[in-house]
């Protein structure tokens, strides 16, 4: 009777581990700095963010200065080492009273997907309304490679996923 109880315990011990592993979906974290953070964004916003998302992946400091502008930041814009970093221009909307606050990126185990934590800092209420937030944030160049898309986590309970717009051309609008 104790080995059969041995045996049972055995058997269900090895099969979740085995459908532990199945599950495991490891994401990393990926080195990053939050660089600016101003209530702006562009004035097409609307129009072109998607779910109230608006994001950039910038490679190069021309770029990264176009977008700057059209994001309406005020501050002098920021100098990175492109061989080592690459930016996100991420433009949001949040409540008045409880502004969003950059957390933490992770990347998704293909690196094609990183998710972006945002956190808000206030235990009162927050007011329904809805203002602009910009973020720029310098992530590892290497690892941000393939990545396509974003993954806001837990945007307003929801977990939007958008893809990068695209730069256009110096002669038109972005």
């Amino acid at each position: 009777m104790h080995n059969k109880l041995f045996l049972v315990f055995m058997i269900l011990l090895t099969a979740g581990g085995i459908l532990q592993g199945c599950g495991n979906t490891s994401a990393q974290t990926v080195p990053s700095d939050l660089i600016h953070t101003e209530k702006s964004f562009p004035v097409n916003f609307y129009s072109s963010s998607e779910q109230g998302i608006l994001v950039y992946k910038v490679t190069n400091q021309a770029d990264f200065d176009t977008l700057w502008e059209h994001f309406r930041l005020t501050d002098n814009s920021a100098e990175i080492d492109w061989n080592q970093q690459s930016a996100i221009f991420l433009g949001i909307i949040e409540s008045s009273s409880c502004p969003l606050q950059y957390k933490l990126a992770k990347l998704n185990e293909e690196k094609t997907e990183v998710s972006l934590y945002l956190e808000v800092n206030s235990e009162d209420g927050c007011t329904d309304d809805a203002t602009p937030r910009t973020m720029v944030i310098a992530m590892d160049a290497v690892e941000m490679n393939n990545v396509k898309v974003v993954k806001v986590e837990d945007y307003f309970g929801l977990n939007p996923v958008v893809e990068f717009q695209k730069i256009k051309g110096s002669n038109e609008e972005i």
